[in-house]
């Protein structure tokens, strides 16, 4: 849009400019083109990856996974412990949120949507979405440890039941980062 002149920069507006300093750095250079900014972000965040660190003390792993299969892994032990039926909670509703979840799903099993030219490759099985979306499918219907009802959980319900205490870990926006670690906010299992 910018190249074809639909936006104009807004470099010579310091009341608008003066916003950048209350935003990360990405979020300023995510309205950058050829060295110009064409806009202020109405939000821009990423998604992370939480755990519950009572529950992994409680199936005895002393460490949260830092790989894919690690979270197979530790999940199959918490899942064995008894802790939690469906250890790993994903929101996968059909919603806004899909694409964020999708997108950090794929990106961190190396995969892509689009090449550097802008073509689709999310087909390609070896730089695509393929592998994570197989995870995905294994982690359902092979391992047992996302529930199939995550097709249906949006993202808010999502966080909500990853607070009841019930799952060990969620991927999640990380501004949810402060409702997690407010106590008040969470729920005993038993409850």
């Amino acid at each position: 849009m910018a190249e074809a002149g639909w936006l104009a920069p807004i470099d010579g507006y310091p009341e608008l400019l003066k916003y950048n300093a209350d935003v990360d750095d990405f979020s300023t250079k995510s309205m950058m083109w050829k060295g110009k900014q064409y806009g202020l972000t109405y939000y821009t965040d990423y998604m992370a990856f939480f755990y519950d660190e009572e529950m992994l003390k409680k199936a005895g792993i002393a460490a949260p996974p830092s790989t894919w299969d690690e979270v197979v892994q530790q999940s199959l032990k918490i899942k064995k412990a008894g802790l939690s039926e469906y250890p790993l909670m994903l929101s996968m509703a059909r919603e806004t949120w899909l694409i964020e979840f999708l997108s950090s799903l794929v990106f961190s099993h190396g995969g892509r949507f689009v090449d550097e030219s802008g073509a689709a490759v999310m087909h390609d099985r070896k730089k695509g979405a393929h592998e994570a979306l197989t995870w995905i499918v294994n982690a359902v219907n092979k391992h047992k440890i996302v529930s199939p009802a995550c097709v249906e959980l949006g993202e808010l319900n999502g966080l909500k039941a990853f607070t009841s205490g019930q799952h060990a870990f969620a991927m999640l926006g990380r501004y949810r980062v402060r409702t997690l670690n407010d106590r008040s906010s969470r729920k005993s299992p038993a409850a």
